[in-house]
């Protein structure tokens, strides 16, 4: 490993004293008796390796003051002569001892030096801390990328979703697919209360294995962990403890708790992870997740452990489809009602112009009825020739005439009211259906509204059919009383023998 070789450069045999590394720094004190005076050009090749962290080595002898280089130091010449001078200061007694500091440059990939010693630093953190790390460390990458610097040819690269392990020789992984993380999160907020939502974003991808790790027990740390980050997006409630998540689920069972992380039941994972992933694949969310709620809390027998009894994810699928089933049925029978309603409307703007219709012809007939009992009854009665059609017959023809244009009028206002009511009705109807049915499959139920519209087009071109009859029946029957008026009435008796 790397640091063991800058180590052994000044030290023959090197003794460690303490090792610690996190993400953003690894330290190491190592002890020896004997120290050496490394050549340039070894010391400047070691240090060169160190991928674009900063490092800092310190080397103190007895308790001399120490002397420092790190791979951003250029003057190695005045390096060597502080450490020659050290050496020759040095009583037979005194030990040297060297630390090693490495601050890291997390922006890209994230190094780690002693792996073991860095996750046993992650195996201690409080809960809280832990997804507060890996929330850190997923912020603004799709990827994230441990590139191990001790990990031999031998050692097992495990990897999930969103994360590597790589060797310190190996290329880098090829871009894959990943999770929308924004937008799962945007789905999650939706169906779920997570307490700590504003700053810890995770996924149960984010942990679960595709590839396994050598070392079981960062295979049991990393399912818990995935399934800790599944209970955050499947129960109602949830909220991260320093010792494990604080839960409540309810579903035809109420369960809450706090499931401590040390003692989550890894055998749960494949239930647990499949039905995370069938809830935000696609659908209803809102549906499916209500089913797998009410399905888990029955199949949960040890809350505090979070051990499950059969295969629930097994019976949600079960469920679904009979739910799906119910749907379909209810889907087509909506279909249908809505169909007949289409019907309905249909007969309705028919009945409008029947109506209007209706009191055309009411009305015309009338008129016609009383002109026609005028002139004919003049005509069967033998009186003389200039008395057909009189006066007082002309006046109450004009009163027929002007009773039957208001008539008109009322008949035409009626019809565009129920024309209106017509509209809103329709889409009134509409908007119920909203809540039952997606919008597109209502217009293509509805034809996009070319049913409606074709029935407003028949309503509107009757309308206007038989208005215009009824003003032309009308003004026929006052051009024809005018003439008679004009011939029998105003013209003298003398004119009409000629």
């Amino acid at each position: 490993m790397i640091v063991d070789e800058l180590v052994s450069l000044f030290l023959s045999s090197p003794i460690t004293i303490n090792e610690l590394e996190n993400e953003a720094l690894y330290e190491g004190k190592f002890e020896g008796q004997a120290l050496n005076l490394p050549d340039n050009d070894k010391l400047l090749g070691v240090i060169k390796r160190f991928p674009g962290d900063l490092v800092v080595v310190d080397i103190k002898v007895g308790s001399q003051s120490p002397v420092t280089i790190s791979n951003t130091e250029s003057d190695f010449n005045a390096f060597n002569a502080e450490l020659k001078k050290s050496i020759r200061y040095k009583d037979a007694e005194d030990k040297t001892a060297i630390q090693v500091s490495i601050n890291k440059n997390i922006d890209t990939i994230i190094h780690l030096y002693r792996q073991a010693i860095f996750w046993e630093y992650v195996f201690q953190l409080p809960y809280f801390d832990l997804t507060a790390l890996f929330a850190h460390l997923f912020q603004n990458r799709s990827l994230l990328i441990f590139r191990c610097l001790d990990l031999t040819r031998q050692q097992t690269r495990w990897s999930t979703r969103t994360l590597r392990i790589i060797g310190s020789d190996d290329p880098l992984p090829a871009m894959q697919p990943t999770p929308d993380r924004s937008e799962l999160w945007r789905k999650i907020k939706e169906v779920c209360h997570y307490g700590n939502s504003a700053e810890i974003n995770l996924l149960p991808e984010d942990f679960y294995l595709l590839q396994q790790p050598d070392d079981t027990k960062n295979k049991e740390f990393l399912d818990r962990l995935c399934i800790a980050q599944v209970i955050t997006v499947l129960f109602d409630i949830t909220r991260d403890d320093a010792d494990g998540v604080d839960y409540k689920l309810n579903g035809m069972r109420l369960q809450s708790g706090l499931l401590k992380f040390q003692n989550i039941d890894t055998g749960s994972l494949q239930q647990l992870f499949q039905i995370a992933q069938w809830v935000y694949d696609g659908g209803n969310l809102s549906d499916k997740i209500g089913l797998a709620r009410n399905i888990l809390s029955i199949h949960i027998i040890d809350k505090n452990t979070m051990t499950l009894e059969g295969s629930p994810f097994e019976s949600i699928k079960s469920g679904f489809d009979v739910y799906l089933k119910q749907n379909i049925k209810q889907y087509i029978e909506v279909r249908n009602k809505m169909s007949e309603q289409l019907t309905d409307f249909n007969k309705k703007a028919t009945q409008i112009i029947d109506n209007f219709a209706s009191g055309f012809q009411k009305s015309s007939l009338a008129v016609l009825t009383f002109f026609s009992t005028v002139v004919v009854a003049k005509v069967l009665s033998k009186s003389a020739t200039d008395q057909i059609f009189t006066f007082e017959a002309y006046e109450l023809t004009l009163l027929f005439i002007f009773g039957s244009v208001l008539y008109l009028i009322v008949s035409i206002r009626e019809v565009e009211a129920q024309r209106r009511r017509f509209i809103n009705t329709y889409f009134s109807m509409k908007a119920r259906y909203t809540d039952l049915l997606d919008a597109a499959d209502i217009e293509k139920i509805l034809n996009n509204d070319q049913d409606f519209n074709q029935d407003l087009n028949f309503l509107d071109e009757r309308r206007n059919l038989y208005r215009n009859l009824w003003i032309a029946v009308l003004g026929l029957i006052f051009l024809i009383s005018t003439i008679l008026h004009v011939f029998y009435v105003l013209t003298p008796p003398s004119a009409n023998s000629h």
